[in-house]
């Protein structure tokens, strides 16, 4: 995600600022966290929807897990929502890093239990959270 903001930021002020590696020898300098107000409102609006839907899987009993709010086909049940959640950043992660995704169940249409995508939806958010701070 990290890269993508940062190519989305870089298409709108027409790229990088040049002349920075032939200063230090070929080399490029480390460069400090971005202090960037969007970033940092967007790594907060992350960690708090984080808490919120691992909050909510840990406490949504097991019975409700298959549950649909209204009468509609197309509304996700609750685990189906959470396995979204977990395709979503084996999706996002492996774009952010530049690397194949490596998922290979679609947690979305196979059937969980509320222990396994509790445990699996907390996991690819705390992977989810160290890929966009790299």
């Amino acid at each position: 995600m990290k890269k993508v903001l940062w190519s989305v930021l870089l298409c709108g002020s027409g790229g990088p600022a040049r002349g920075g590696a032939e200063r230090n020898g070929g080399r490029r300098a480390q460069m400090a966290a971005p202090t960037d107000p969007l970033a940092a409102f967007v790594k907060s609006a992350f960690k708090s929807i984080s808490a919120n839907l691992i909050g909510s899987a840990e406490q949504m009993p097991e019975t409700n897990y298959g549950m649909k709010l209204g009468n509609m086909p197309e509304v996700r049940t609750f685990g189906v929502l959470l396995g979204h959640v977990v395709n979503a950043n084996y999706f996002y992660c492996a774009m952010a890093k530049g690397e194949a995704n490596p998922q290979t169940t679609d947690y979305e249409k196979t059937p969980q239990t509320k222990d396994q995508l509790a445990k699996r939806c907390t996991r690819r958010l705390i992977i989810a959270e160290r890929c966009t701070t790299r």
